[in-house]
């Protein structure tokens, strides 16, 4: 049985099916880059996934491969499947045996590197020139994710558009706005007030105003609110959660930004998008480096932390430390 948010099921039978299949476990069609799969049982189903560009120095290959391996071993499941994306395929072939050499105790299913033409594996009947294959937006793999209502992007830099600023005229308003909106909740000074309201708008069809997408945005602005908000995110629902976060960030002025990007970025990594997880508490971190969610939350996911233990990581509310972006802080 599947949930929302579960990626699409699709069985990949050969290995054109299994790089076809990657692009739609992360979002974005990879290059350059080392892919680590944690698979179990005799099918190699899909668990913990993680993917990180390939240096342009090799001597920073060791570092590499020792970070892919460290987050591998800890969240393997029966197995790993190794992948390596590059249009230097032997330059990606020697990563992979280096990340292989460093799993230990974890068994490597298979080993395959492709470029955007050909393909090898570590298996003893692959050919010294590789084997031809093709990588296309209408694979089988690709049409079951479109299906299920995943967005596979052409590029990794394609995920940092979700983030952007609102542009045009739209933008002044949008901003004034939320100014506006800032100044009537200090006035009251009503967190439970603002926990309602962000209860109510959260409930609403996805389909919100800008209005109502500038409110939440100054709502959240406030540590209470903000936690109720942080609090109605789950696996099930961690799509359209980032969806909507991504949405309110884009129309906030870049300091009441924050809290609203930690939110789009922690519902990423609910869902198991490492990238676009990244790419939110980044943004995050750059506009405000010493918010501590965003700190928090950026550990977490660069540390391979596996979503579901996050009930055992939640700190107290004494330990968040400050909150210098927003309002009231603690």
């Amino acid at each position: 049985m599947t949930r929302p948010g579960d990626p699409p099921v699709y069985r990949a039978h050969t290995f054109e099916d299994l790089l076809n299949a990657v692009p739609t476990l992360f979002g974005f069609v990879p290059r350059e880059s080392i892919i680590g799969l944690c698979v179990s049982g005799p099918r190699n189903r899909f668990g913990f996934r993680l993917r990180i560009d390939i240096p342009h120095r090799r001597s920073q290959d060791v570092q590499v491969a020792a970070h892919v391996a460290e987050h591998l071993r800890r969240n393997a499941d029966d197995a790993v499947i190794l992948i390596g994306l590059s249009q230097h395929p032997a330059v990606a072939e020697e990563l992979l045996h280096a990340v292989g050499d460093r799993l230990a105790w974890v068994p490597v299913r298979l080993k395959i590197w492709a470029t955007d033409e050909r393909l090898w594996t570590d298996l003893p009947d692959c050919p010294a020139e590789g084997e031809p294959y093709e990588l296309s937006d209408v694979h089988a793999a690709r049409v079951s994710a479109v299906v299920a209502g995943v967005t596979v992007l052409d590029d990794r830099e394609a995920l940092y558009d979700e983030i952007a600023p609102e542009g045009g005229p739209r933008r002044n308003w949008m901003h004034d706005a939320a100014f506006s909106v800032l100044e009537e909740v200090c006035d009251r000074g009503d967190n439970a007030g603002e926990v309602a309201q962000v209860e109510r708008l959260l409930s609403h069809t996805p389909d919100h105003t800008d209005g109502e997408l500038v409110r939440l945005g100054a709502l959240v602005t406030s540590i209470v609110p903000r936690d109720a908000a942080w609090l109605r995110i789950d696996r099930e629902n961690a799509p359209q959660m980032h969806a909507l976060w991504c949405s309110v960030a884009r129309r906030m002025p870049a300091a009441m930004s924050v809290p609203a990007l930690c939110l789009a970025g922690f519902s990423a990594w609910m869902w198991g998008d490492g990238a676009r997880s990244v790419v939110a508490l980044e943004r995050a971190q750059q506009i405000a480096p010493t918010y501590s969610m965003a700190n928090l939350l950026f550990t977490l996911v660069t540390h391979g932390v596996d979503p579901s233990r996050w009930a055992d990581t939640v700190p107290d509310d004494d330990d968040r430390g400050p909150e210098p972006v927003t309002r009231r802080s603690a």
